[in-house]
């Protein structure tokens, strides 16, 4: 048996975040899915390798994006923090692994550099939602690690550039992620 007050302080939460609907004198109903979370662990491999295609698609401008912002905004330590993520991928690929989770942090990295937390949140999913993907799909992002790390080397020793300039975002060769 539960406290009362646990019982309303709970359902108080969960009406707040929109998931039941509380009504006077009868009970509380569940709510419908406003949105279906992409679970690509779930769907077969054919549609899988579609559908993570898609998600680099809706990525890679959203990153492009964060990574102008963190190029404006980050610290001495944001700058420390994204060159140690460089760092976990080379030492993640020596050891032999795919160096995916440490290619996830270096991008989690930069959205958290940009200072905005919606842009953290959406990477973050965004990467889980491609973790799971590319297990699914036996891919690995080997290759895109590597060019992570040679791209993001070469442009990160000049960011940011002087807090008075205008950021103009650094070129990134084809095929940088």
């Amino acid at each position: 048996m539960t406290d009362t007050t646990v019982r309303h302080t709970s359902v108080s939460r969960l009406r707040n975040a929109g998931l039941v609907e509380p009504r006077q004198g009868r009970c509380v109903f569940v709510r419908p899915r406003r949105t279906r979370p992409l679970d690509l662990d779930t769907e077969p491999v054919e549609d899988t390798k579609a559908k993570v295609l898609q998600i680099v698609e809706v990525r890679r401008p959203l990153e492009g994006e964060a990574a102008y912002l963190a190029a404006s905004r980050a610290t001495p330590g944001d700058l420390a923090r994204m060159r140690q993520a460089l760092d976990a991928i080379d030492a993640a690929v020596a050891a032999g692994g795919d160096g995916v989770d440490e290619d996830l942090a270096f991008h989690r990295s930069i959205a958290e550099s940009t200072g905005n937390a919606v842009m953290v949140s959406t990477v973050r999913y965004l990467g889980e939602v491609l973790r799971g993907g590319i297990r699914v799909t036996g891919r690995t992002r080997h290759g895109a690690a590597t060019s992570s790390k040679r791209c993001g080397r070469s442009t990160t020793r000049s960011w940011p550039p002087s807090r008075r300039a205008t950021p103009t975002p650094p070129a990134m060769p084809h095929g940088c992620t």
